[in-house]
């Protein structure tokens, strides 16, 4: 995937993903003590790969975030109370073969 196309996908991810993310992080609030965080993993997980072409998806509990995979990067989407935010953590070194 090209430069442009990854960051255009990328931001596209954070814009489509938000009501969804800041409607589940404050559930997560409120239900803490009574459901179970894997739930919360399972359907973030299941959104996300069938939405967008994106692996390694993960999702933590402070800071509420999700990490996931795109092309050669790993990004990362933060929610808090009053904020919203995501960026580039890494870029994966492609293997010679």
């Amino acid at each position: 995937m090209e430069e442009t196309a990854r960051k255009a996908l990328a931001n596209k991810i954070f814009e489509e993903m938000q009501e969804f993310l800041t409607q589940l992080y404050g559930r997560w609030q409120d239900e803490k003590e009574y459901e179970d965080f894997a739930d919360y993993k399972a359907i973030v997980a299941k959104t996300f790969s069938e939405k967008y072409p994106v692996s390694d998806i993960s999702l933590a509990k402070r800071p509420f975030a999700v990490t996931f995979t795109l092309a050669d990067c790993v990004y990362v989407i933060t929610v808090k109370a009053t904020e919203y935010s995501y960026k580039r953590i890494s870029k994966k070194e492609r293997t010679l073969q």
